[in-house]
């Protein structure tokens, strides 16, 4: 019968081990999605911050634009409202968010004209 008693005990001490280290397991989890939801948008945006101002994407963006304008220039020759219209929304979009003061003169206007008109 001691047996048994030893046996029994083993196995709910065992039992019981088994269930703290998997809370605790649990509780380091909770802990670490926390910080991660704390921590991730921060980084994210840091990351977002310097591929904005790297050479290369400031580049890209002015021959989109550049391309974009000679696009429009050729349209407002033929007279084409249509595309220039189309044009102009385009450029909306993919100049939204962008810092045009990056921009030459020439290029800034351009986009300043397509984002509010005149």
């Amino acid at each position: 019968m001691k047996t048994f008693g030893w046996i029994v005990g083993g196995l709910l001490t065992f039992v019981i081990v088994v269930i703290v280290l998997g809370a605790l397991g649990l509780g380091v989890r909770w802990v670490n999605m926390q910080v991660e939801a704390w921590f991730a948008p921060r980084e994210q945006n840091i990351k977002r911050e310097v591929f904005e101002n790297t050479k290369s994407y400031n580049e890209g963006k002015e021959q989109e634009l550049i391309k974009y304008k000679f696009e429009y220039d050729r349209a407002k020759a033929k007279k084409d409202q249509g595309t220039m219209t189309a044009i102009e929304f385009a450029v909306r979009q993919a100049f939204a968010d962008y810092e045009d003061d990056r921009l030459s003169p020439e290029l800034r206007d351009f986009v300043r004209h397509c984002k509010y008109g005149g």
